[in-house]
């Protein structure tokens, strides 16, 4: 995915090449950087009172996986 088809609201998830995936909402992108929120205890309409973790461009992928694929 490329910045510029990242918009502030949308669900993203982030699938590394190790490690565990998380789905998350794009919260703010400053130059070429993301910042994505992941954990708001199921408060998605306010994931704007989150925390964003500068996450990079090239482990975001659109849309969010279903549960039993965030292993």
């Amino acid at each position: 995915m490329s910045i510029d088809e990242i918009t502030v609201g949308m669900r993203v998830h982030y699938a590394p090449d190790y490690g565990r995936k998380e789905n998350g909402v794009v919260k703010s992108i400053q130059d070429r950087n993301v910042f994505v929120v992941y954990k708001c205890g199921g408060e998605w309409d306010h994931y704007q009172d989150y925390t964003g973790h500068n996450t990079p461009i090239d482990d975001l992928y659109p849309g969010w996986l279903p549960e039993k694929e965030l292993a």
